[in-house]
């Protein structure tokens, strides 16, 4: 049982970051970013936002990945995880 969460979790994982990691670059590619205004505007771009947003989802199946392997050991955490079931 734990070993197929394990698997789900690192997929989910992989395909949440790899999709905002690629949206990303592909973004960087089109855009010349040369001072602090186009950064600003690079990151308020609602593609950069969704790529972000991929990345921050991306974490969240990490960390249940490390809590189901056991590798996190508050307590904190640990009720937050399972209040979150």
């Amino acid at each position: 049982m734990i070993e197929s969460k394990v698997f789900l979790y690192s997929s989910l994982y992989a395909v949440f970051n790899v999709f905002g990691a690629a949206i990303m670059k592909n973004k960087l590619l089109t855009v010349k970013i040369s001072g602090f205004r186009e950064f600003l505007f690079f990151l308020i771009d609602p593609v950069i936002l969704i790529a972000l947003f991929a990345i921050f989802i991306s974490m969240f199946f990490s960390i249940k990945l490390q809590w189901k392997l056991g590798l996190i050991k508050s307590n904190i955490m640990r009720m937050y995880l399972d209040s979150a079931r």
